[in-house]
């Protein structure tokens, strides 16, 4: 059982406030320290850590993925405009003998 008491105060830049009423508030739960090391041997903030590393590691790969393929396939799309063969014009000549 803890006993917690309270008081406020505003700062400002040039002025502080008159400190509040005293407010105490007890409590009875008892809350370990979150460095405490759990059964499991982790604590839930570096589970959280890991957790995040992974998410983030696997968003990565698939955004790169997706812009990889999205640039191969414009580069496709490119090659296939250049490949086509200019026309010729030799075929259209007309002969200088004819009247």
């Amino acid at each position: 059982e803890a006993w917690y008491e309270f008081r406020i105060i505003a700062v400002m830049d040039d002025m502080v406030s008159e400190p509040s009423n005293v407010v105490g508030v007890s409590s009875t739960d008892f809350f370990p320290p979150p460095e405490m090391v759990e059964e499991r041997g982790l604590t839930r903030p570096v589970v959280a850590g890991i957790v995040a590393t992974i998410c983030f590691l696997a968003a990565a790969v698939l955004f790169s993925t997706m812009a990889a393929c999205f640039v191969n396939k414009q580069r496709r799309k490119k090659l296939k405009r250049k490949k086509d063969p200019p026309l010729s014009i030799t075929h259209c000549r007309k002969s200088m003998e004819t009247p």
